[in-house]
């Protein structure tokens, strides 16, 4: 039996994460959300075997989105990481890519957007 996939979301921003579970409320996905930094290292490391796919904030308070990017990749090189951010800095694309991101996001993101993300990397 195939299980549903899981995301890992983080984001210290609220309305951001409530706004991700219900774009994605139509789907089988699990959404497991985190705010801060260090925590969601944390949650991944436990839950790693589980989460299909992370979707996660540059911004982060405890450690930065770059860290925690950097942290999964040391354990996972294939698990798809999609960076999101509300700032639009070209140069923070090509350097986030470079770290190992699968996409970058600039927010708002779209219910249509983010589905068309989930099912390319799910």
């Amino acid at each position: 039996m195939n299980k549903n996939p899981t995301i890992l979301y983080v984001d210290d921003d609220l309305s951001s994460l409530l706004l991700v579970k219900e774009q994605l409320k139509s789907t089988d996905i699990n959404i497991i959300t985190e705010s801060n930094g260090r925590v969601s290292i944390d949650t991944y490391s436990k839950l790693k075997d589980e989460i299909d796919l992370v979707i996660l904030d540059v911004h982060l308070p405890g450690i930065n989105g770059y860290d925690v990017l950097l942290s999964i990749r040391q354990n996972n090189k294939k698990i798809p990481i999609i960076m999101v951010t509300a700032t639009s800095f070209v140069e923070n694309k090509d350097a986030i890519l470079k770290l190992g991101a699968n996409e970058y996001l600039i927010k708002p993101i779209t219910q249509k957007n983010m589905l068309q993300i989930v099912k390319k990397y799910l």
